[in-house]
């Protein structure tokens, strides 16, 4: 097996997507939850299986020899290594490939993946680095370039997310309700219809309204993307009248929440720290220097 420090220079070097979406929030929760299960540490067999160097039907061997624990132990770890963290890194990529005509996975499949990250996953996404937003968009706009009736279905979706996005109840129509997305819209609705509405009305809407007037700046960022979302959902194509194709876009890059301007942020690889690694090469480095 190589040094670590060539597994984490070759890990760098992958394809932007690869490194941020193993390198992000929700994969990092996963891989503390199966080593807080056994007091083990994965960060480094993470980094040699994504560059290749620790085969799936290698990782038994792996957890015997580099981390000492017995077969059956082992046997246990990698069933919840594979399912819980492996697998779900595997589907992500599959789904953000934009290799024309991919075999391994359906655009039923890649739609039920959309409607859910609408109605269920938005905030986790809308917080992801945005050359993975510009992938999901990528995704997105291949499935309407053949069904453009799924306009209907992801703005369904949006109505009904339940996700909590701010930290207080609302008041809607008189009546406090949950912060969710869906009512958050809702909100927005009853102030100022079901028209097209342009960068002035969110700006005055973020600014001026009732509920948003309590809520925090970070609050602010993210009620201002939903809303972004739901005018280019609802809207399309009138939102991006005189805008290049290659701009259009469904789940909106980073924004100031009072003007609701987006823009691709100019870090074009993984969020590194002065060190210039990203987080989970920290981890496994640090890994390696208490081994």
């Amino acid at each position: 097996m190589i040094y670590l420090e060539d597994a984490l220079e070759k890990f760098n070097n992958l394809a932007p997507e690869v490194v941020l979406t193993i390198d992000s929030d929700a994969v990092a929760e996963k891989i503390t939850t199966v080593e807080n299960k056994y007091q083990i540490s994965l960060s480094s067999l993470i980094i040699y299986w994504a560059i290749g160097e620790v085969k799936i039907d290698q990782i038994k061997d792996y957890l015997n020899k580099e981390l000492g624990l017995d077969d059956k132990l082992s046997t246990e770890v990698e069933s919840e290594i594979i399912e819980k963290i492996i697998k779900p890194i595997t589907d992500r990529l599959i789904f953000l490939d934009a290799t024309p005509a991919k075999t391994n996975m359906t655009m039923a499949q890649e739609k039920l993946i959309i409607l859910e990250i609408l109605k269920s996953r938005l905030k986790e996404e809308l917080n992801s680095h945005p050359i993975i937003i510009n992938a999901i968009n990528s995704r997105i706009f291949t499935v309407l370039s053949v069904d453009h009736d799924f306009f209907g279905d992801m703005e369904k979706a949006l109505y009904e997310n339940q996700e909590k996005i701010t930290a207080n109840p609302i008041k809607v129509a008189g009546k406090l309700v949950e912060p969710t997305v869906a009512n958050w819209l809702n909100d927005f609705i009853t102030n100022y219809g079901t028209d097209y509405f342009t960068a002035v009305n969110l700006s005055q809407y973020i600014t001026d309204s009732d509920n948003t007037k309590k809520i925090s700046n970070p609050e602010k960022e993210i009620v201002t993307k939903v809303l972004l979302i739901y005018r280019n959902l609802k809207f399309f194509p009138e939102t991006f009248d005189q805008v290049s194709e290659t701009k259009w876009e469904i789940l909106p890059l980073r924004i100031s929440a009072t003007t609701g301007d987006s823009g691709l942020d100019s870090k074009t690889s993984a969020d590194i720290d002065e060190s210039g690694m990203t987080a989970l090469e920290i981890k496994a480095w640090q890994e390696n220097q208490e081994s």
